[in-house]
C-alpha cells in the first residue's frame, strides 16, 4: 500500500507540468507561426519536468527511513513536511493557473476561428481549429484536477494543522480520506488517455469515410 501510494503521488507532478507544457505550446502557437520554435519550447519545458520530479522526490524520501511508520507513510515527518508543502502550493498554483489558461485559450480561439472564416485565412483557421480540438479534450481534466488540487491540499493542511487535537478515531477517518485521493490522479490519467484515444478513432473514421466518398464519386462519374 505504501509504495502504491507513493507511486500515485509521485505522477501528479508530471501530469501537471505536461499538461502546462501543452498550454505553452499552444499560446505560442497563437503568437508564433514558426512550429519548430514551438516545438523547442515545448520540449525544453517537458525536459524540465524530469528534473522537477527527481529534485522532489529526493529532497522529500532522502532521510525517510520509514521504518516503525509504515502505515503514516509518506504522511508528514520532520524529514519531509517541508517539501510536501511546498510541493502542494506549487502544484495547486500550477494547476489552477494552468485550468484558466486553458479556458482563456479556448475563448480565444473561438473568438478567431470566427473572424478568420470569413476572411478566408485558411492556414489560421486550420489552426484555430486544430487548438479547440485539442482543448476541448483538456478543459474537463483539467477542471477536475484543479478542484481535486484544491480539496487534497485543504485536507492535508488541516490535518497537519490541527493533528495534536484530533482523537484516534477523528485522526483515522480524516487521514484514510487524505490517503484515498490520489488515487484519483490515476483515474484522471487513464480518462484523459481514453478520450485522446476516442477523438482519435474518431478523427481516423471521418478520413476514411471522406476517402470512401471521394472514391465513390469518382466511380460515379
Amino acid at each position: 500500500f505504501c509504495v502504491i501510494r507513493m507511486a500515485a503521488a509521485s505522477i501528479t507532478p508530471a501530469v501537471v507540468l505536461v499538461h502546462s507544457s501543452i498550454t505553452i505550446q499552444q499560446v505560442f502557437q497563437i503568437l508564433s507561426s514558426c512550429p519548430e520554435e514551438c516545438g523547442q519550447i515545448s520540449d525544453l519545458y517537458l525536459s524540465s519536468q524530469f528534473c522537477y520530479v527527481v529534485m522532489y522526490g529526493v529532497f522529500s524520501f532522502d532521510k525517510e527511513t520509514l521504518g516503525g511508520k509504515t502505515q503514516f507513510c509518506p504522511a508528514f515527518n520532520q524529514n519531509n513536511e517541508v517539501f510536501i508543502i511546498s510541493n502542494l502550493n506549487l502544484m495547486m498554483v500550477l494547476d489552477i493557473t494552468n485550468s484558466i489558461c486553458t479556458l482563456l485559450l479556448f475563448r480565444y480561439n473561438t473568438i478567431s476561428l470566427l473572424f478568420r472564416r470569413h476572411r478566408f485565412d485558411l492556414k489560421r483557421t486550420f489552426e484555430s481549429v486544430q487548438n479547440l480540438y485539442a482543448i476541448k479534450k483538456f478543459i474537463p481534466i483539467m477542471g477536475l484536477h484543479a478542484i481535486t488540487q484544491l480539496i487534497h491540499f485543504g485536507l492535508y493542511s488541516f490535518t497537519y494543522s490541527f493533528r495534536a487535537n484530533y482523537s484516534l478515531a477523528q485522526f483515522t477517518i480524516v487521514y484514510a480520506v487524505v490517503n484515498i485521493i490520489p488515487y484519483y490522479y490515476l483515474l484522471s490519467h487513464l480518462t484523459f488517455l481514453i478520450l485522446t484515444k476516442l477523438g482519435r478513432f474518431r478523427r481516423q473514421d471521418r478520413v476514411n469515410h471522406l476517402i470512401a466518398s471521394t472514391q465513390s464519386n469518382s466511380v460515379q462519374e
